[in-house]
This record gives C-alpha cells, structure tokens and sequence, in this order.
C-alpha cells in the first residue's frame, strides 16, 4: 500500500541527477531509502544476510531503470520497497533449491513448531482480514506505520496530514483492528 504521491523538488532533483548518473545523488537517495527497503526485505526472508543481499538487488536494479522511469511521478520509497519486496521472494526461492542434500540433519519431533507456525499463519490471517475492513486512509497509515517503520511526519506528508493527526488515524487504526480482532477471536454461540 504506497501511496501515489509525485517526489519533491529536491527529490526529483537527485533522481534526475542520479538517472544522468551522479554518484552523489545515486548516494543520497541511496542513504534516504536504505532502511525502509532493508526492513521490508528482513521481514519477507527472515534473515538479515538475505535480506541485505535482496535490497541490494532490489536497489542495484531500481537505479539502472531510473533513466527509463517518469520521474516527475515515480514514488521512488514505494517502487524500491516493491522491488525490494520481489528481490527477497527471489532469494527465498533460491534459497530453498540450493539446500545441499548432506546439510540437511535427522528430523526431530516438528509437532511444536508446525503448531506455532499455523497459529502465526492463522493469526497473519486474521490481521490482513481485519486490515481490509479499515477505512482506506487508516489501513494506508498503520501499514505504513506498523509494517513499513515509517516515521509519523512522513507517512503525514503523504496523506497530506500533520503529525498530530496522523497519530491520531493510526492510532484510531490500531484501536479499530484490534476490535476487529477480538470480534474474530469470540467464539460462536449455537442455540
């Protein structure tokens, strides 16, 4: 969920110097993006080396597309966060075809981990069920809140909102799915 905000001036000065080439610009928007990207992909592999391998394709790719992209509209956090979204999936998928057959050790009782593991899926379930049912503007603000790390300032920029009141939206979000949660959570009552 990123929103469909035109960069800034100063934005769209360092992407069109770093499409041109710049180093220095290459850098700072580098620098600027780096830990939003990281965090996305930690979240998707699990693992920090991955996922520091994975943002770095993802923004290794990104940049060489710069000069093809319309950067007068191009929300470079949400297109690197996409890619970088997509590089981690890649490395899971590699990840998983290049296990060595004599790594692998004797299996032991998963019965434990299998159960947490659906009840963490189930639960991941419940959350994206119940952030559908926000309203547009929270759901857009506590996952980029919650999921994303995004400073209160920043996500208020892009909805067009001051910090005060995009803490208040997220924490009328929060307020809003953990009701919907609990709601999910009751067991039914047959007569």
């Amino acid at each position: 969920m990123t929103t469909t905000t035109a960069p800034t001036p100063a934005e769209l000065r360092l992407l069109r110097a770093a499409a041109a080439g710049d180093p220095a610009a290459t850098s700072a928007l580098y620098r600027r993006h780096w830990p939003a990207l990281l965090r996305v992909c930690e979240r998707v592999t699990g693992c920090s080396d991955d996922a520091a391998d994975a943002a770095q394709d993802a923004m290794l790719a990104v940049f060489a597309r710069l000069p093809r992209l319309e950067l007068e509209t191009l929300n470079l956090g949400g297109y690197l966060r996409m890619a970088g979204h997509r590089a981690a999936l890649e490395r899971l998928r590699t990840r998983r075809r290049s296990v060595p057959l004599d790594g692998i050790a004797e299996p032991v009782d998963a019965a434990p981990a299998c159960a947490e593991q659906v009840e963490r899926q189930e639960l991941a379930r419940a959350v994206r069920t119940a952030m559908r049912e926000l309203p547009r503007r929270q759901r857009e603000a506590l996952f980029q809140s919650a999921y994303e790390g995004r400073p209160l300032l920043e996500i208020g920029d892009g909805l067009g909102l001051s910090r005060n009141a995009t803490a208040q939206l997220v924490h009328r979000a929060r307020r809003g799915l953990a009701v919907r949660l609990a709601q999910d959570a009751q067991p039914v009552l047959r007569a």
